[in-house]
């Protein structure tokens, strides 16, 4: 007897069905607005992983601050580990309290959904500013930035990039 499983995933509107038995729900597109993100930051000073899983699969939703233009990529597992990977090493963690001073930020949004057999996770990245990704639990400062920018900027070829 094959089991489905069905979960609507916060900011998608749509309800995205896995396979049966073995996967998550994943987001198999992008909605035409980036899903806000949450707002918590990281409650410790040592370094977290964006990304606590270890990818099967991705979709990233790349979205313009200056147009309504978004791009939607999707990423088998050996691009998807690469990505998550380069999201653990970006930036440095926000401690809470800390005051910073960022550049204005008329960059875009991009909006990394990845998951495996048994988890997902979504990071937010912001493109300007302080060029900030944050997974709504830790928040790291200069993300978007060397590795990270160029290989989403070469792979997802994006208006936020």
């Amino acid at each position: 007897m094959a089991l489905g499983l069905s979960l609507g995933l916060a900011g998608c509107g749509t309800t995205h069905t896995s396979p049966p038995i073995t996967g998550v729900a994943h987001v198999t597109g992008c909605p035409s607005k980036a899903a806000n993100e949450p707002s918590g930051q990281s409650v410790t000073s040592h370094r977290e992983d964006l990304v606590s899983l270890t990818p099967t699969g991705a979709v990233v939703c790349s979205y313009s601050a200056t147009t309504p233009d978004w791009v939607a990529k999707s990423l088998a597992a050996g691009e998807a580990k690469r990505l998550g990977t380069l999201l653990n090493q970006a930036g440095s963690n926000i401690t809470p309290g800390s005051a910073s001073s960022c550049p204005a930020d008329f960059g875009g949004t991009v909006v990394v959904y990845l998951w495996s057999a048994r988890q997902t996770s979504t990071v937010w990245i912001h493109t300007g500013g302080c060029r900030v990704a944050t997974n709504g639990i830790t928040s790291r400062e200069g993300a978007y930035a060397g590795s990270l920018a160029a290989y989403l900027h070469r792979t997802v070829k994006s208006p936020a990039a």
